[in-house]
């Protein structure tokens, strides 16, 4: 059994995204123990880090290993923890060190950026020769189909079509959708995406609606509600916990001004001060688009030092660890939120795009009144902000019978619609077999 993943975005650099990864590399393995996986990625050695027993392929679908120079060969000879301490002082030297990082740019040794198209639409059948032989093709979650990351998106949709073309069983799993609005992305999925077997979405409102106006089979789509819940579920605390969990994302498609800045620095300050509490920075994602780490230090330098320095490289459960010290999370950044609310832990989210309204919005459907949402861009932010924090603090512990009782609804979901996935292949593979013996008769 052969199964290729396929992140959107490559590299894993936002550990959201890279828990997304991990989970349906788990529940794969599960239902096929033994299975060759294997991942796209522009970072090889970030994904033996996080996920050391996946394969790495590059963008265009070449083995990474299979030409490795002698420098990757020495470092993937590295043991881990060794491997992890050079890759985050690299981090140190690009990101911290201004006139260190200007040589390696121009000495061409950049951070991937992980926001281009990797292939172009109609590439030569040698770019995806990878997949011939896959048993199955999984995009795994996130919300690149959409026109924030278009690129991301075309890429994801050209080896999807290759793959169908092939004869490969293609999901799509964890799955944000849309806004797609531009002529040229939603052509693309409305000519690609009614072809894909099953399509798991993580929220009830935006994703349906938007797949059925491009063609797709509602039988086609399932609800799970987002994979990562798992892992923070597993993780879950005793009790809650006595901080409040901050998390920010400042980019093109999650625009913060310095205004705005400004609110939610001052509503969490003076919370910290009113509830006798600290904060704890919780960055999701160091690539070189969203840079979590920065927009934190502008929020509340009151509350931790204005050069902290916080890992970049760890994996995704060290931030789940750090949310279940929190008694709530207020955040701009999606995954936070998450993280929180499997493990019974309020959360608000913060946003001011189209985009990230519509991602709160899915969570506070799913989780109720735990979950709240506030729109930067409402005149009254600042004092919704500060109200939301205080109705948090008070009822963190009646929130949180109820929050578990709902991470465990959604992860059963998404087992079963995983479920459903293995008997797709199975019974395809049964087809092939028949007719194979068939035309050997």
């Amino acid at each position: 059994m052969r199964i290729l993943l396929e992140p959107g975005v490559y590299d894993m650099r936002n550990k959201g995204n890279v828990a997304l990864l991990q989970v349906a590399l788990n529940r794969l393995a599960n239902l096929w123990p033994g299975a060759r996986m294997e991942v796209i990625t522009s970072a090889p050695h970030l994904l033996r880090l996080y996920c050391p027993d996946a394969w790495p392929l590059s963008p265009d679908l070449r083995d990474h290993w299979a030409s490795a120079n002698p420098v990757d060969r020495l470092v993937r000879s590295l043991p881990p923890a060794l491997l992890r301490a050079l890759l985050e002082l690299r981090e140190v030297v690009r990101h911290d060190l201004p006139i260190a990082g200007k040589v390696l740019t121009r000495a061409g040794i950049s951070a991937p950026t992980g926001m281009r198209r990797m292939s172009a639409n109609g590439a030569s059948n040698d770019v995806f020769s990878a997949l011939d032989g896959a048993d199955l093709f999984v995009a795994t979650g996130s919300q690149y189909m959409s026109d924030a990351c278009k690129d991301n998106a075309l890429g994801v949709l050209d080896r999807l079509e290759a793959a169908a073309k092939r004869g490969v069983v293609t999901a799509m799993v964890g799955q944000g959708f849309g806004p797609i609005e531009d002529p040229e992305l939603r052509s693309r999925a409305k000519a690609i995406l009614p072809s894909v077997d099953l399509i798991l979405v993580r929220d009830l409102d935006a994703s349906r609606p938007l797949l059925r106006s491009l063609g797709v089979d509602p039988f086609r789509v399932e609800f799970t509600g987002d994979d990562a819940i798992e892992p923070a579920y597993d993780l879950r605390a005793s009790a809650p916990g006595a901080a409040i969990g901050v998390g920010l994302r400042l980019a093109s498609y999650a625009p913060v001004s310095d205004t705005q800045v400004g609110l939610i620095r001052s509503a969490l300050h003076d919370a910290a001060l009113r509830h006798r509490t600290r904060l704890i920075p919780l960055p999701i994602s160091s690539s070189v688009h969203e840079q979590d780490h920065r927009v934190l230090r502008r929020v509340a330098p009151q509350r931790w030092p204005a050069g902290l320095w916080v890992p970049r490289l760890t994996p995704p459960l060290s931030v789940i660890r750090e949310v279940g010290r929190c008694r709530l999370v207020v955040t701009g950044a999606f995954h936070p939120a998450v993280f929180a609310l499997a493990q019974g832990i309020p959360a608000i989210g913060l946003a001011s795009s189209a985009m990230y309204k519509g991602k709160f919005s899915s969570l506070v459907r799913q989780f109720g009144p735990s979950c709240q949402l506030v729109c930067l861009d409402d005149e009254f932010a600042g004092q919704r902000l500060t109200k939301a924090i205080d109705s948090a603090w008070q009822r963190a512990e009646a929130f949180r019978p109820q929050l578990l009782q709902s991470a465990v609804e959604h992860i059963r979901l998404g087992r079963a619609a995983y479920s459903r996935l293995h008997d797709l292949v199975e019974s395809k593979n049964q087809k092939v077999y028949a007719a194979a013996g068939t035309h050997a008769q």
